[in-house]
């Protein structure tokens, strides 16, 4: 019995890892999406993606207020709270940002990370910034990403600290923007 549980969780391991694209190295995981190119939605630090609004507190921003099919959503976090923050992973697409569509009885969050790996706090330093690429919407049942047009927006959850409490939670999110085929 405990030779199945070691297999098992070795297999949930290595699953994870070919997912999360973990043997290419901190920040340059690719996961292919099925027929095609590469899904990129790797995590990064640095000035890569859209420019948030300046100002104080998490701030969270998409590059565009518009993707059409296959276009990925990049997504810039900055914390300019003058403290650390710590959010969590394995949410939309096992990343950190959580997506949100917005539906008849409000916006309503899409977790699509299948992973069997638990969630891990991640901390931003203060006056760091965070790209995420995350896949948009795709048309084959066999590609990861968005299955279902219209209004979505990325929602950051975070804690002040080294440690994430959703009982001291707060969250930050973008405008909306639009996915259509």
């Amino acid at each position: 019995m405990t030779r199945v549980v070691c297999l098992l969780a070795f297999i949930s391991l290595c699953l994870c890892l070919v997912w999360a694209g973990a043997c290419s190295g901190p920040g340059e995981g690719t996961v292919t999406g099925g027929p095609g190119e590469p899904v990129d939605f790797a995590e990064e630090d640095g000035p890569v993606g859209p420019e948030p609004e300046e100002g104080t507190g998490v701030l969270i921003a998409t590059d565009r207020q518009e993707y059409r099919e296959g276009e990925r959503i990049v997504v810039t976090i900055r914390n300019r709270l003058g403290d650390r923050v710590t959010t969590y992973d394995q949410q939309t697409f096992c990343s950190i940002v959580r997506l949100e569509r917005e539906e008849e009885r409000g916006w309503q969050g899409l977790r699509e990370c299948f992973s069997a790996m638990p969630s891990a706090p991640v901390t931003l330093e203060t006056d760091s910034e965070r790209v995420v690429r995350l896949p948009g919407l795709v048309a084959s049942e066999g590609e990861i990403g968005l299955r279902v047009p219209g209004t979505y927006r990325a929602t950051i959850i975070f804690s002040r600290g080294d440690a994430f409490s959703f009982a001291t939670a707060e969250s930050s999110s973008t405008s909306p923007f639009n996915v259509m085929y």
